[in-house]
């Protein structure tokens, strides 16, 4: 599980990505967006090529969802049902 924290934003970016990148081809990726306060459209980015790498390796991404101000950017680009929300990390 990936756990994020903080803002999701360009000053991060390269951090994240390589968290993501780091896990196991064979593993499903879960992205805690929980303890996010801010996400802007490079959060956003990150999240869709991490759900695209997960599509060709035919891996699940579960996403917890953060809070409104996190969700509510996954709604303004409308991609909120395209993405796999879970309610918990299992």
């Amino acid at each position: 599980m990936i756990g994020l924290s903080g803002e999701l934003d360009l000053s991060v970016e390269h951090e994240v990505q390589g968290a993501i990148d780091g896990v196991d081809r064979n593993d499903r990726i879960v992205i805690d967006l929980r303890k996010l306060s801010f996400m802007d459209s490079t959060g956003l980015r990150l999240i869709l090529r991490a759900d695209s790498m997960c599509r060709e390796r035919d891996r699940p991404l579960r996403l917890l969802p953060g809070p409104p101000a996190v969700q509510r950017v996954f709604e303004l680009a409308g991609v909120e049902d395209r993405l796999d929300w879970t309610g918990e990390f299992t």
